[in-house]
Formats: structure tokens, C-alpha cells, sequence
């Protein structure tokens, strides 16, 4: 898994507008965990079509030794973010459940 630093960045580090962000001069490093299935019934649960990116158990471990070893490595790490998705959001954000 090769890292992505440029992801995030424009926003970030985008000073000249009302929001500068509480770290500006973050980097976000980028890991990507999910791999594209042909699978209709494990898609169903996800996207609905196939074929669909899941984030599979074994890419998400890989993931977070990435991240270890970036840690231990070259980086100075603070935080780490796993936003992996769970199953169709049929509705939008602050709708009645």
C-alpha cells in the first residue's frame, strides 16, 4: 500500500479563505484499504451494484502496519482517522431514523 500525502492538502493548507484550519501545516497521509469486489451479494450490503470497493479485514491490518511503520520510520504521527464505512446511507445527515 503506497501512501497518498497529497490528499487533503488543498483544503488545509488553503489560507487565504474565512477557514484555516486548527493545523495548516498538517500533512494527511492517505491509506487506501478498500479493494474493488465483483461480488452482488457482499456489494448489496455496501453500495448496492456490483462491482463495489470494500474495505476488506486483511487490507485494513496491512493498513494500520503502514501506518506503524510510518510511525516508527519517518513520521511524527498524532492521529489516526479509520473511516471505513458500514453498509448504504439511504438517508441524509440529521434525517429521523
Amino acid at each position: 500500500m503506497k501512501p497518498d500525502s497529497t490528499a487533503g492538502r488543498s483544503f488545509i493548507n488553503q489560507q487565504d479563505g474565512p477557514f484555516n484550519g486548527v493545523a495548516r501545516d498538517a500533512t494527511i497521509v492517505a491509506i487506501q484499504v478498500a479493494s474493488a469486489i465483483d461480488w452482488p451479494e457482499k456489494c448489496a450490503e455496501f453500495q448496492g451494484t456490483s462491482p463495489c470497493a470494500v474495505p476488506l479485514r486483511s487490507n485494513i491490518l496491512a493498513g494500520l502496519q503502514q501506518v506503524y511503520w510510518l510511525a516508527t520510520h519517518t513520521t511524527n504521527i498524532a492521529a489516526v482517522n479509520l473511516s471505513l464505512g458500514e453498509g448504504r446511507i439511504l438517508s441524509t445527515c440529521g434525517a429521523a431514523t
